[in-house]
């Protein structure tokens, strides 16, 4: 039976592979295609998790199936996915804001950094042009010390 459903699988998939513009080909894409496809974009995230609580639950807790009975296993799983749902949140947020945080922090020491070597390139400036000698003046060439100067 198993080998049946998995050779009518695999033929349909050929057909709509290899003529998807034949009659059947335009036939199937509707109902193998786009329908599913619609429907699996409405999913969003909760639906999700409670999908995998669910698979979860029936897997592991059959005992309880049989106590208490499938709706309450239902019931149970629904709020165990909407509980997740909150706690995934909670931690995305939680990164972003440490994120964030970290970001901030790297971009003060970024622009400290900057500030440091545009502070460093000045001082380098100053500095060279305190260190140029002045050019000798025409008025006392003979004398080298200031002191000379002003007594002549």
């Amino acid at each position: 039976m198993t080998a049946v459903i998995a050779a009518l699988t695999a033929g349909l998939i050929a057909v709509l592979r290899r003529w998807p513009d034949s009659a059947i080909g335009r036939f199937l894409r509707p109902c193998l295609v786009e329908r599913p496809a619609a429907a699996l974009s409405k999913l969003e995230r909760h639906h999700l998790i409670w999908a995998a609580i669910v698979l979860f639950v029936i897997v592991g807790a059959s005992e309880l199936a049989t106590l208490y009975g499938s709706e309450f296993l239902f019931a149970y799983s629904l709020d165990l996915s909407l509980y997740f749902d909150a706690v995934v949140v909670t931690a995305a947020l939680a990164v972003v804001s440490r994120v964030r945080s970290v970001a901030n922090v790297l971009d003060h020491r970024w622009r400290a950094v900057i500030r440091l070597r545009a502070n460093r390139h000045e001082r380098a400036a100053h500095t060279r042009a305190a260190h140029r000698r002045p050019a000798k003046r025409a008025d006392n060439d003979e004398d080298g010390s200031p002191h000379h100067r002003m007594a002549a």
